[in-house]
């Protein structure tokens, strides 16, 4: 008896030791996940779910493809974007300001200030829509504000660290997402075709559904952040980088980012077009999208989509804020990190915190929370072709990239990129 207990003491032993060895392993590689994941998790936020929600609702499977095309593209130039910080240790502002005329460089910090603030009231009102209907105790005003001044104190009072792992965190929520159109009737024949075959009607619709899926998917504000969080991951360094190896794990990084945000558009589009599109209807606002999930698995669906609303609107917020005060700091040569505290980087963070407050009103306009989110993706829409034109100018530039200037693929993906969002958006405008 005394042998057999020794014996299953040292294997509980041997297994406590692999077990422990596994946790170790796996918080390395968790710690090692960079901008990427972030970067993804925020390119799903409130304006990204609806939006690809409401392509599933009018569209059925039709729009499934988007997925599919948007994933190298999207991949593509967030990696350009990395690769000029790391090469240029500079942001896209700061780089723009040495090549191009000064009034054109001050409409794109500024236009893009506003955009970003335009993003953050839409998903402002998102959440505080989405944290009425679960605990109604609180006008929505109520919760707005509240929602406001907490992602204000997240963002003053952690470090880049701290903030960078809460985001982290906060992007895995998406994935609960995934398995709500698994709990519904999927037609898998039909929505393999249309994934890998494009086809939509010709119309004005189909057209602005496209331009905002294409600009909440390849948005602008991603194309500022990457850059400016690649430099943030460079001060973190102790010891001196190599700038290949750093421009190998960024690629790396991005796919697994994008390939999460991607996958999680396709499942939302896919659980639209089960659920709501069956029914004929179209959503009103931000909670019929969630009711309309409901018959799917009861509550359980519906409370997927509530914290998938607002773990990626709490993300995607500071990630729109501290985009918008890296842009302005870097246009006027200002200090700018989240790792700095207020009386290092002031500048910094009343561009910030003003971003955040300016949502805040702005997210009182009297105009329905479904056309808000959707109306933010089509101005990114419109707005990203523009950047990626001076983005390509940039990364093909020798002088300024040395030998990582862009190859020949990456150019032909982001001249792909450009042609095919200034397209949708000319003929969802026109048409």
């Amino acid at each position: 008896m005394a042998k057999k207990k020794s014996k299953s003491s040292k294997s509980l032993k041997k297994f406590e030791k692999k077990l422990i060895a596994f946790e170790k392993k796996a918080q390395k590689q968790w710690e090692k996940v960079g901008p990427g994941l972030v970067t993804g998790a925020s390119d799903d936020d409130p304006s990204g779910i609806v939006t690809y929600s409401y392509a599933g609702a009018k569209g059925g499977y039709q729009f499934l493809w988007t997925a599919l095309v948007t994933f190298p593209l999207l991949w593509n130039i967030q990696n350009i974007c990395g690769k000029i910080a790391i090469a240029t240790k500079k942001g896209i502002v700061g780089i723009l300001k040495q090549i191009s005329h000064p009034a054109v460089v001050y409409i794109i910090a500024f236009g893009m200030f506003f955009a970003n603030t335009f993003n953050i009231a839409a998903d402002l009102r998102a959440i505080s829509d989405m944290l009425y209907y679960t605990a109604p105790l609180l006008p929505k005003e109520a919760w707005l504000i509240i929602s406001s001044l907490a992602i204000m104190c997240a963002v003053v009072f952690l470090s880049y660290r701290k903030f960078a792992n809460v985001l982290k965190y906060l992007s895995v929520t998406l994935g609960g997402y995934i398995l709500v159109a698994f709990f519904s009737h999927t037609d898998w024949t039909q929505a393999i075709q249309h994934t890998l075959i494009p086809s939509f009607a010709l119309t004005k619709e189909s057209f602005l559904i496209i331009t905002a899926i294409l600009g909440t998917t390849i948005s602008p504000y991603l194309f500022f952040w990457e850059s400016e969080e690649e430099i943030e991951e460079l001060k973190q360094r102790k010891h001196g980088f190599q700038k290949w190896r750093e421009i190998k794990h960024m690629k790396a990084d991005n796919a697994w980012g994008m390939f999460f945000s991607n996958a999680v558009m396709f499942f939302i589009i896919l659980a639209s077009a089960n659920v709501i599109f069956a029914t004929g209807k179209s959503p009103e606002n931000i909670i019929d999208v969630a009711q309309a999930l409901q018959p799917l698995a009861g509550n359980f669906s519906t409370i997927l989509f509530t914290l998938a609303v607002l773990g990626t609107g709490f993300l995607a917020i500071p990630v729109l804020a501290a985009g918008a005060a890296y842009i302005l700091s870097e246009l006027f040569k200002k200090p700018a990190s989240l790792d700095k505290k207020i009386n290092q980087a002031r500048f910094f963070y009343i561009a910030l915190l003003s971003s955040i407050f300016a949502g805040t009103l702005l997210s009182l306009l009297p105009i329905s929370t479904i056309q808000f989110l959707f109306y933010t993706a089509i101005l990114f829409g419109c707005i990203a072709p523009f950047l990626i034109f001076f983005i390509l100018l940039i990364a093909n530039n020798k002088k300024i990239m040395g030998s990582y200037k862009n190859t020949a693929v990456e150019n032909i993906l982001g001249v792909i990129t450009l042609l095919v969002m200034a397209f949708t958006a000319i003929a969802g405008l026109l048409l």
